[in-house]
């Protein structure tokens, strides 16, 4: 148990409240030097991008934690074209502004440019740049709901210039960020080693999927040789076509932009395929609009396997759900496809483990197209070859991956439950140690 500070002051500020007596609450356009951010140099323009030696930093770039180097680098001549591109210092903080990564931050460990997405601050005499990190982390849900745009919220500038940050003596914030440091670290390694342990189940239920739908459930079968790479051999009483054989493969055209003479109806979009191995009504399905062959075509029926077919990173394609009901107004939308089986003897279910597989999911990768965003064609669908077990088999198959899966999944949701745990006891304690909560100034050796 930490003790709080003797005295406190009120500060009017809602993400302070009180701080301790001898603090200040000090604005951040008052207090940093520098506040900026960067451009753009126009994309194709092989003189501002090839053989580029510059750190140029993205918000994907962001990780909350040290930048030790960019995944892009521009030219010189980018420099010499664009005045707004400023190369700045190792220890500067940056912050994301726009869209999916906003409020993540990261401090530099080199000299860097930047997009126009990244705010950075740099230069300050009453700040440590480490205390001005750990501040922003504490408070950037409020931050966030500062933001102003709709679908991509954003924070500009002035936004984070008129922040009020709590600024204890330089003195002390070295001993805060002396105790943050340990805490955090200390918390972090039993994140990572719990992420490790999800990672060991995770390998052991691709090793159910994969021996299941490639060998069988009978260690002792006679196996055969598919002469197809990604599948190697499977049970010699088994047989193996391609996926257009025995399924239609639908890539959706729906998207959730209204047009005239179209039906209301709800849309099971890429991110419901993408988090959910499993499609049902309880799920919160946006509203879109539809016409009849759309519905008629893309209506989810019971059986159905939804697959992601487009995406910035080959790794998230060929991602498969299985739909467990009939649907009256729901239908599948655009970055997505659509396999229904309709040949008898085999079962969505079955193809649904298949397409779970790491085997398979490998091949997808390989076979994406794309350089900034990949795809999956419809051929890349149709043409994989899969294969085909007795239909019996293939119940027992799906069922054993059930089961197994089952336990595998309660014990991957405890972890996840810990990890959370343990991310909230972080934030709370960074809050209360940055805003003087907690008086941590002989804590440092505990």
């Amino acid at each position: 148990m930490i003790k709080p500070y003797p005295k406190y002051k009120d500060t009017n500020v809602s993400w302070l409240s009180n701080l301790p007596e001898h603090w200040e609450a000090r604005k951040l356009s008052r207090s940093i030097k520098l506040i900026g951010s960067g451009t753009t140099p126009k994309s194709g323009k092989d003189e501002y991008y090839k053989n580029g030696t510059i750190n140029w930093l993205l918000t994907g770039d962001l990780n909350d934690s040290y930048i030790y180097n960019t995944s892009k680098k521009i030219t010189p001549k980018a420099i010499e074209d664009y005045s707004t591109l400023k190369n700045y210092p190792k220890g500067s903080i940056v912050m994301a502004m726009y869209g999916a990564t906003i409020g993540k931050l990261g401090i530099l460990k080199i000299d860097s440019t930047t997009n126009q997405a990244c705010c950075v601050l740099s230069d300050n005499e009453l700040f440590l740049n480490k205390f001005i990190y750990y501040h922003l982390l504490a408070i950037r849900k409020d931050i966030i709901n500062l933001s102003f745009g709709g679908g991509q919220p954003n924070i500009s500038q002035d936004i984070i210039k008129s922040l009020k940050l709590s600024c204890p003596p330089i003195e002390e914030q070295d001993k805060i960020v002396d105790f943050l440091d340990k805490k955090t670290k200390e918390i972090d390694q039993s994140i990572s080693d719990k992420k490790q342990l999800i990672q060991l189940y995770e390998e052991e239920k691709q090793a159910i999927i994969n021996n299941a739908v490639t060998k069988g459930l009978d260690n002792n079968t006679e196996l055969k040789e598919t002469g197809v790479e990604w599948l190697g051999s499977i049970p010699k009483h088994w047989n193996y076509k391609k996926l257009k054989y025995v399924a239609d493969v639908f890539p959706s055209n729906i998207d959730k932009k209204s047009k005239d003479k179209e039906k209301e109806v709800y849309l099971c979009n890429y991110m419901d395929v993408y988090n959910n191995d499993y499609i049902h009504k309880d799920l919160d399905f946006m509203k879109a609009t539809a016409s009849n062959d759309q519905i008629e075509k893309f209506k989810l029926r019971i059986g159905d396997v939804l697959a992601t077919k487009d995406s910035e990173s080959p790794d998230d394609i060929g991602i498969p759900a299985l739909v467990i009901e009939d649907f009256d107004d729901t239908v599948l939308g655009y970055h997505t496809t659509l396999i229904r089986a309709f040949d008898s003897d085999i079962l969505g279910s079955y193809i649904f483990n298949l397409m779970r597989s790491s085997k398979l999911n490998a091949h997808f990768e390989i076979s994406a197209r794309g350089i900034t965003r990949f795809g999956l064609s419809v051929s890349a669908f149709k043409d994989v070859v899969i294969p085909i077990p007795p239909k019996e088999e293939q119940k027992s198959i799906v069922s054993y991956i059930e089961q197994k899966l089952k336990s595998i999944k309660t014990n991957v949701s405890l972890i996840l439950d810990e990890i959370e745990l343990l991310k909230e006891y972080k934030q709370a304690l960074i809050y209360e140690a940055v805003t003087g909560k907690i008086d941590v100034r002989d804590k440092i050796t505990d």
